[in-house]
């Protein structure tokens, strides 16, 4: 809010300092800076006429995102001080809220956190003419992303009628591929779960290979957690918390530990010879595994 009154009263601080993953809501906010921001890919780059009075194009507005170099050195950040003769606008999309950068310069620091599904509904609601249940079903869809949630209502605004049906698919959905709880649905035998990640692997184009090399770990570790009367890091070379793991969650004998292995290896092995496309590799190897007992 006090940016905005800064905007409107064209009253803007020498700099202000931008952080979070909201790029198309910051993006919201530049828009209505006047003058028009100018996008810069370095700080040192815009210190010149920001520190230096001008006879022409001064009180320029400048914006620069993610800005490594500069961050890095605090040597610089000193020089921000000097800014009389325009703002700066630094963006940061990552950066630890607890850095030495953000702490000295506090008062300058802008979060743009994701707005709650309520507050996007509102605001959408007054730029579309969507009935509320799908513009609620679109926010939720997109995961409460400002830039999605704008760039699917665009898509979604040269639909005639959109339908529940046409915004599942039309929206695009970014899945991501959570592998070691599709590697722990399986040694808990859980072949629904496991194949419902497998769907998700493969959509994803994720790395099979680096899937059941995870999961032949497991089963590895699990063979010499199992087949020891007395297994501790110190007799079977494996982390605690690994055996912790498989003795709670490891729903297969000792035998089929090992059969596991050298399913899982061979699968392996057919796929680097091209034996088996990706697609059948990891199907065949968790129907084989799911036999064992």
């Amino acid at each position: 809010m006090d940016l905005m009154s800064d905007i409107r009263a064209n009253k803007l601080k020498p700099f202000y300092i931008f952080i979070g993953e909201e790029i198309g809501l910051m993006n919201v906010y530049l828009g209505q800076i006047k003058p028009n921001v100018i996008r810069e890919s370095s700080i040192l780059t815009t210190l010149p006429s920001l520190t230096q009075r001008s006879l022409i194009d001064s009180n320029r507005v400048y914006a620069v995102r993610d800005d490594k170099d500069f961050i890095s050195n605090e040597s610089r950040w000193k020089r921000l001080e000097d800014i009389r003769y325009g703002t700066l606008i630094i963006m940061y999309t990552k950066v630890d809220g607890r850095s030495k950068f953000l702490k000295q310069f506090e008062d300058n620091v802008v979060t743009f956190d994701r707005m709650t599904s309520s507050q996007l509904l509102n605001h959408f609601a007054k730029s579309v003419n969507f009935p509320t249940p799908l513009l609620e079903q679109i926010i939720e869809l997109c995961e409460r992303d400002y830039s999605r949630i704008s760039n699917e209502l665009d898509k979604l605004n040269r639909v005639s009628l959109p339908t529940e049906e046409a915004v599942n698919t039309i929206v695009h959905r970014d899945v991501e591929f959570q592998i070691f709880e599709a590697v722990d649905s399986v040694i808990r035998y859980e072949p629904v779960k496991a194949f419902e990640y497998v769907e998700i692997l493969l959509a994803t184009q994720e790395n099979v290979l680096g899937f059941l090399t995870l999961l032949y770990n497991q089963f590895s570790s699990a063979a010499r957690i199992l087949g020891s009367s007395d297994a501790k890091e110190s007799t079977v070379n494996i982390k605690q918390f690994t055996i912790n793991k498989i003795k709670s969650n490891f729903n297969y004998s000792l035998d089929s530990a090992f059969q596991g292995m050298i399913i899982i290896g061979d699968i392996i092995e057919g796929i680097k010879s091209g034996l088996y496309t990706d697609i059948n590799a990891v199907q065949i190897c968790l129907l084989k595994i799911f036999e064992l007992s």
